[in-house]
């Protein structure tokens, strides 16, 4: 990073540009990068904990979502079972 002379969280944006992210999750990760390395060991750490959190309660999110979404298809194979049915009775 030195032998470039550029700024730590520029370079740490564009890596996290890539990721296949959420917009949430990225400026998580964005307003991490931007306090990493430049204050104190405490306030580094209080900000990787609030990221940690909210990555967490993002991945639970999505985790729920899935679970919702997979119990609606479900609900609806079953009614298309029983329309069959119906149908072919």
């Amino acid at each position: 990073m030195e032998s470039e002379n550029r700024i730590f969280f520029e370079l740490w944006n564009e890596e996290l540009i890539g990721l296949p992210l959420q917009r949430r999750a990225l400026i998580s990760l964005q307003v991490l990068g931007a306090q990493l390395g430049r204050y104190d060991a405490e306030t580094q750490t209080r900000a990787l904990d609030r990221c940690i959190q909210e990555l967490k309660r993002l991945e639970n999110e999505a985790m729920d979502k899935a679970g919702a979404e997979a119990g609606l298809r479900l609900r609806l194979a079953a009614a298309l079972g029983m329309l069959l049915l119906i149908v072919l009775w």
